[in-house]
């Protein structure tokens, strides 16, 4: 067989090992500047390999991947031009990429592996003949093409939409593709020449005479190599059709506007009045779900890695604000064997008919469809019971929602802050006073890792000892306080000041007490949602339909 395809080359830096030399088996080996291969290739990261397995994160923040030890099958090193790659061979069939190893890194990752993993790293050769013939193999859901025995490059079936027949004998391979704003050319699609001869795939009569003749003449090689690369790609997720679930007239802050929001097997669609929006679910890395303060109102934000784009303006979170009282019944558009083919892929919990708050069942949905986890409030409380504070960043008002991992501010620009990119947060006094109480405000400055500061103003002096303690709870290092005697001091300080609030706010509001209000600060907090937590029982009050009508 030969193949035509115009390839986009990857430019990557030198990987350079962090991790120390090893003596048996360390615990953590870490290589920065890898990229991580695909048909977007161009995302560099930093790659840890443990003898948990690998987990790779992009540079500041944002996409993760996590390969587990027992889901390891093989590891391949292969020389690039530049540099060297070595190939995760998955035991569900796919590959993991991570480009950007030196020429002295192998020694070390061929003794980590066999000592960890027990598993061998084998050397492949990349043929650089420049040949566009060869041999066309299927393994697992790659297909692999070489030139005898080196190889020329792999396609991972999972970013096949669709296949198809052009003429007689060549085939054509169309990759996903969506509105999400990459910094790299991607790969869109590629066509293979079959010859009807080639042994590989030509359609042999099984049950002789006529009709086994008829057979063979009737399924040619190239006909064969498209339904065998269909039976692995995943067609379903790139099929247009109806979606699975809609949702109508759904208010979005960002990008503003009204939409009519489609899930469907493999992407989430957007569709607007002046312009739509095509987002894999591969591009959706958590979902958030945070109840505004005092306002009947609750936001589910989709975060993107890589984010979506309106002219020149890029959006890393789509804001989804519906009413929290709403209650909404679906039944999803989907058959039984899909819908089981679904939850199995994704761990997920769909129904065929799912009810409840809006907000809860546009996320599950989500959740069920694309497999990203689901984040809500933890246990941070502020004085007056919400989950978040109220303050400023930049020029516009919001509210920052201390989480279990992070921060989130909403909502202009929305901002997401990993606990784990934080080095470290000083409190700064409004006005530069010399003591907190002088002031009814205060500042709160975030310094990431990265060099980057957040500087949230005007937050309320009464938030001071919760996110003090809140922050002192996590671990995270507070300047202002770099000894520990000193942090002591502080929030006994602000425990005190915290009393003396409270004793003059009950001495003036005894006589307007609230039994319903006292109530409802008993109730317990939400935890940060997983797999579970997304059964909790909801009552059953009135529900309006919507959705696909059987």
């Amino acid at each position: 067989s030969a193949s035509s395809a115009d390839l986009h080359v990857v430019r990557s830096t030198r990987a350079t090992p962090l991790g120390a030399k090893m003596a048996d088996v360390a615990p953590v080996h870490q290589y920065g500047n890898i990229v991580l291969g695909g048909k977007t290739s161009g995302i560099a990261g930093q790659l840890k390999v443990s003898t948990d397995g690998f987990v790779w994160k992009k540079q500041g923040g944002g996409k993760q991947v996590d390969v587990s030890k027992r889901e390891i099958e093989s590891l391949e090193w292969t020389k690039l031009p530049r540099n060297y790659m070595l190939v995760v061979r998955l035991k569900k069939g796919s590959n993991i990429n991570f480009v950007g190893f030196r020429e002295a890194d192998l020694k070390q990752v061929q003794d980590f592996a066999a000592k960890a993993f027990g598993k061998q790293v084998g050397v492949r050769p990349l043929s650089v003949s420049g040949f566009n013939w060869g041999d066309a193999t299927l393994e697992g859901k790659v297909l692999k093409f070489e030139s005898d025995g080196q190889s020329i490059f792999d396609v991972l079936l999972q970013d096949v939409g669709q296949v198809q027949i052009q003429g007689k004998s060549d085939v054509q391979l169309e990759f996903h593709t969506d509105d999400t704003a990459m910094d790299t050319d991607s790969l869109v699609e590629m066509s293979f020449y079959v010859p009807p001869t080639n042994p590989s795939f030509k359609v042999e009569g099984e049950t002789g005479g006529e009709e086994g003749e008829a057979a063979a003449e009737t399924v040619s090689a190239a006909e064969n190599f498209r339904t065998q690369l269909l039976s692995l790609a995943d067609v379903t997720a790139a099929s247009a059709g109806d979606a699975i679930a809609t949702f109508d007239n759904v208010a979005i802050l960002t990008p503003r506007g009204r939409f009519e929001v489609g899930m469907h097997y493999g992407f989430l669609m957007l569709q607007g009045q002046s312009q739509d929006f095509k987002i894999q679910y591969s591009s959706i890395m958590r979902i958030f779900i945070l109840p505004k303060p005092n306002i009947p109102q609750t936001l589910v934000i989709v975060s993107l890695d890589p984010p979506i784009r309106k002219g020149q303006t890029f959006y890393p979170h789509i804001m989804v604000q519906m009413p929290t009282d709403e209650e909404v019944e679906i039944e999803l558009a989907i058959d039984a064997a899909n819908l089981d083919q679904v939850n199995e892929k994704h761990n997920g919990k769909l129904e065929a008919k799912m009810g409840g708050l809006s907000v809860d069942v546009f996320a599950r949905i989500l959740r069920g469809l694309s497999g990203a986890k689901v984040t809500k409030p933890g246990q941070f409380r502020s004085t007056t019971e919400q989950h978040a504070v109220r303050c400023s960043y930049k020029a516009d008002d919001g509210y920052l929602f201390p989480l279990e991992k992070a921060f989130f501010y909403v909502h202009k620009p929305p901002t997401l802050i990993l606990h784990d990119e934080i080095s470290s947060v000083e409190f700064q006094r409004q006005g530069n006073s010399i003591h907190m109480g002088s002031a009814s405000t205060f500042d709160l400055v975030f310094r990431l890792k990265s060099g980057q500061d957040y500087q949230f103003r005007g937050l309320q002096r009464g938030e001071y000892s919760n996110l003090l303690h809140f922050m002192t709870a996590k671990k995270l290092r507070i300047e202002n306080f770099g000894e520990p005697e000193k942090l002591q001091t502080a929030l006994a300080a602000s425990s005190e000041d915290e009393e003396m609030d409270n004793e003059d706010e009950d001495s003036e509001e005894d006589e307007d007490f609230n039994a319903d209000a006292a109530e409802l600060s008993d109730e317990e907090d939400d935890e940060e949602a997983d797999d579970g937590a997304e059964d909790e029982d909801v009552p059953e009050p009135k529900k309006k339909k919507t959705g696909a009508e059987e």
